[in-house]
């Protein structure tokens, strides 16, 4: 059974290393505090019986719309629902929030998060040169609401 839920600090070494697992990429602890400090329901986990297979991050960085920070489900737990639930569920309270839109960002090699979000109701907006700390360039991907 899938339940997605409010991250809870003692949710943060899973989401830690789920995070370093998908995006090769190590945040320290003050990163994930002070997202969950900003928007709390913006913050959510995927936990199924083996523990915390997902997380979303959000906040709120303009009126009436809200961004992803990063959202990734385990490799091996792909392809499951996962992260159509986690973002069904994000969605519904950006409507709780009286939001407008959501927008993200994702790596223009990134095929299967692309074709993901397209999938969502989101669509590429524009190129975002660099945007990456190795150079490579993302899309800004929107979803209106």
């Amino acid at each position: 059974m899938l339940l997605i839920r409010d991250f809870r600090y003692e949710d943060l070494t899973m989401v830690a290393n789920i995070v370093q697992k998908v995006f090769n990429r190590y945040y320290n602890d003050s990163f994930y505090e002070s997202i969950y400090e900003s928007w709390r329901e913006g913050f959510l986990v995927a936990q199924s019986e083996n523990g915390i297979v997902g997380v979303l991050a959000a906040m709120i960085p303009a009126p009436k719309e809200a961004r992803i920070l990063l959202m990734a489900v385990q490799p091996q737990c792909r392809n499951r629902g996962i992260g159509r639930s986690m973002l069904a569920e994000f969605t519904e309270r950006c409507f709780g929030k009286n939001l407008n839109a959501i927008n993200l960002e994702v790596r223009i090699t990134n095929d299967s998060a692309i074709r993901f979000y397209r999938n969502q109701g989101f669509e590429v907006l524009s190129v975002i040169p660099n945007y990456y700390e190795d150079g490579g360039a993302g899309y800004h991907m929107k979803k209106m609401l």
